[in-house]
Formats: structure tokens, sequence, C-alpha cells
């Protein structure tokens, strides 16, 4: 990830302790990240919901609201679902709370910060997020292009195991074909090749 890949990445960044604030936004101001701040739990809600954010760093003391209490709130929302929150805090509270609350957070990062370290699990994050944004706009399109292909009638006979149509000529002669051949050559659809969320699940696991 170049400069130019984290300049397009924005960081919300939520503690409430300013001298803790303005290390992390040094640290992080210096990679060329776009950042945002917020240093209690309603203020966090607030800018997630208005922005449009790539990844939430949440300081588990954060004053105002409990952090699993804000990463229910954010979780609930459809417009802050999809973002990857990571939690700030001591060793202690780190494994309390990944052990805990799995679904709240993808990381609980613990304090003193190794600068190297947390500037390599974050770029991690965001390139996940990336990778599975990518996945599910070409779902989408896939959606949207399914929609467009003219209504196929009768009965369509697919081999149980395969998966290939069989397709019978004006002469008698019955062949096999796959799917996508079977749909180019019978409909005006442009296919596109994508990954169904299950498939997903299982070939990038990490992405989940």
């Amino acid at each position: 990830m170049d400069r130019e890949d984290r300049k397009a990445c924005s960081i919300l960044v939520a503690d409430g302790v300013p001298s803790d604030l303005q290390s992390l936004g040094t640290l992080l101001g210096r990679e060329g990240y776009t950042l945002s701040f917020a240093m209690n739990g309603g203020e966090t809600l607030e800018r997630a919901a208005a922005g449009s954010y790539d990844l939430i760093l949440l300081d588990v003391r954060l004053p105002g609201m409990d952090c699993r209490d804000v990463c229910r709130c954010l979780k609930d929302d459809p417009r802050t679902a999809g973002i990857p929150v990571v939690f700030l805090a001591t060793q202690d509270e780190a494994d309390d709370l990944l052990a805990s609350f799995p679904r709240e957070a993808v990381d609980a990062l613990a304090r003193p910060f190794h600068a190297a370290g947390l500037l390599a699990r974050i770029r991690t994050y965001l390139e996940l997020k990336k990778s599975r944004d990518a996945l599910d706009s070409r779902n989408r399109e896939l959606e949207k292009a399914l929609l467009e292909v003219p209504t196929l009638r009768g009965i369509l006979p697919i081999c149980s195991s395969c998966k290939r149509i069989r397709k019978t000529s004006e002469e008698g002669t019955d062949t096999w074909v796959s799917l996508s051949d079977f749909l180019s050559e019978n409909t005006e659809a442009d296919l596109t090749h994508t990954i169904c969320p299950i498939c997903a699940k299982k070939l990038y696991p990490q992405l989940f």
C-alpha cells in the first residue's frame, strides 16, 4: 500500500485522552492517512454515521458510553456495520474483549504500542476492507446482470454431479455444456465471473 493508497483510506480515531489522540494522529498522519477524531462515545457514533470510514480505532475507556455499546451500535447501523473496529486497550483488557465480544471488533491492540507493529496491523485491516468492498461490488454487479437475463422457459436437464446442462441439437444429438456456455449461447447476457458469499467465506475466511 503506497502513500496514495493510504491517502484514500479514512480512519476514525476515538480516544478520550487528548495526548493519546495527538500521538495516534501524528503517527497516522505521517503515513498519509485521512483522519477524523472523536473524544466520546456519542461523538464517535455521530461521526461514523456521517462519514465514510475504512477503519475505526476505538479506545476501550472512551467516555460517554461503554466501548461494547458503541460497537454494538456501529454493527447494528447499516451505514456503519461494514467498518472494521479495532479496540485500543491494555493487554488484559484486549484479551478480555476478544474472548467475550468477538463480533464487536476485528482485533484489540495493546498499549504501549510499537509503532511499526501498529502500522502493519492497520495496513492489514485496511487491505482486507478494500478486498471485501471489491468483492461486494462484483457481487452487486452480477446480481444486476442476472436481472437483465431473458427468462428461460421449459425444463433444463442439469447433471447432478458436474452441473452441466444437456443441450439437444435439431438433429436430436445430445451434448453437455457448462452453464456459462449455455447462457452465453441462449441469452443476451454478458457474463462476468465473481465469487458467491458462501465460496468467499471458504476461500477467504480472513475477510469475514
